[in-house]
């Protein structure tokens, strides 16, 4: 059997690697790079959070349109259960941008670039739950014109049939 002389080689030439990888030689550079796959890894982490948050919640939601379908929640249920998903969905977000944010916490235009997500995902929830709110209003009156239309109704009736005197001939 021949046997190798020169042993393993434990490093490969390293003027070689140098010329062709010299950013890998470069204490500063290798650091943002490696910093820079962190700050990657910590938001596509934060980002797999909330679309599994969301997808719980986007289950939730189709339970809940079913529940209202099928009459076993009322249209206000329903509205006020949107709510508070909302709501959840808020939190996850705040949640995970504000981990992505940490992770940027030593480059401030990235910084910035999350709060501005922060607060654009405030400001989307907050007109998002404006519009449940105002079609909890519409529904309180729809309700409550229908409540009145009934009482209307039989009170027309019963009026009618007094003015004309049947309701009085059934009481002799």
């Amino acid at each position: 059997p021949s046997h190798d002389t020169e042993g393993p080689k434990v490093r490969p030439d390293i003027e070689k690697d140098k010329k062709e990888k010299p950013e890998l030689h470069d204490d500063q550079a290798l650091f943002e790079k490696v910093w820079k796959q962190h700050q990657d890894l910590v938001k596509l982490g934060a980002e797999n959070e909330v679309n599994e948050a969301r997808y719980v919640l986007d289950c939730k939601k189709e339970d809940l349109e079913q529940d209202l379908q099928n009459g076993i929640i009322t249209q206000k249920q329903y509205l006020n259960s949107l709510k508070q998903m909302k709501m959840q969905e808020l939190d996850i977000t705040l949640k995970a941008l504000k981990t992505e944010q940490e992770a940027y916490k030593s480059d401030p235009v990235k910084r910035q670039e999350v709060e501005n997500k922060i607060l654009e995902a405030k400001r989307k929830t907050n007109l998002e739950i404006r519009k449940l709110d105002n079609q909890l209003a519409n529904e309180q009156t729809r309700v409550w014109r229908s409540v009145g239309n009934t009482i209307k109704s039989n009170l027309s009736s019963a009026l009618t049939s007094i003015l004309s005197g049947e309701r009085y001939r059934d009481w002799e």
